[in-house]
């Protein structure tokens, strides 16, 4: 009986703390506070996803700037070469060459670099990078009789991965979440 007397004092009591303004003054202090803490928790954690995004977005830009320009500055270079000793005997010709190669195989290595060609033969990486291998062999040989439709598959190669990272990049900024593999 003395167990139920208990029970029952320690239930009035529950029920005088439950219905006290303080109790529920506590419970929504702590409520408050909870919720603050995971809203504050869930803003920085999509800030800084928000943030490592835009990161990515902006080097992304600078990958395809320079990839850009790398490509633009082997087919100008190539062409200028071309333009240079189309007229000159062969001798001239392989001097000039032998001056022009090693700009042209800095370039054409730094954008095999840039993409790192997959062992996919029909990627656009693998084609630009071989396209790019045969212009300097056409120069080295001075056989320029396809030098022009090899310069116009450099450019669509480079066209290609361009507008395939540009299109990953696109999706990025509007689902907001990394694109997992690359696509050429």
């Amino acid at each position: 009986m003395q167990a139920l007397g208990e029970l029952i004092g320690v239930h009035r009591l529950l029920d005088e703390v439950i219905n006290s303004r303080l109790f529920w003054f506590v419970v929504g202090v702590v409520f408050s506070l909870i919720t603050m803490a995971l809203k504050v928790y869930f803003t920085n954690k999509n800030a800084n996803k928000k943030l490592f995004l835009e990161n990515v977005t902006v080097e992304r830009g600078k990958w395809r700037e320079q990839f850009r320009d790398e490509v633009a500055s082997f087919s100008a270079l190539a062409s200028k070469h071309y333009y240079a000793v189309r007229d000159l005997d062969d001798g001239l010709a392989y001097r000039k060459f032998v001056s022009d190669i090693h700009e042209l195989n800095q370039l054409r290595v730094k954008v095999r670099l840039r993409l790192n060609p997959r062992e996919n033969i029909d990627s656009y990486d693998t084609k630009l990078v071989r396209t790019m291998k045969r212009v300097i062999l056409q120069l080295e040989i001075s056989r320029y009789d396809h030098l022009d439709r090899e310069l116009i598959r450099i450019e669509r190669c480079a066209q290609n991965i361009l507008k395939n990272e540009w299109d990953k990049s696109k999706l990025e900024a509007i689902t907001g979440k990394m694109e997992k593999s690359r696509n050429k």
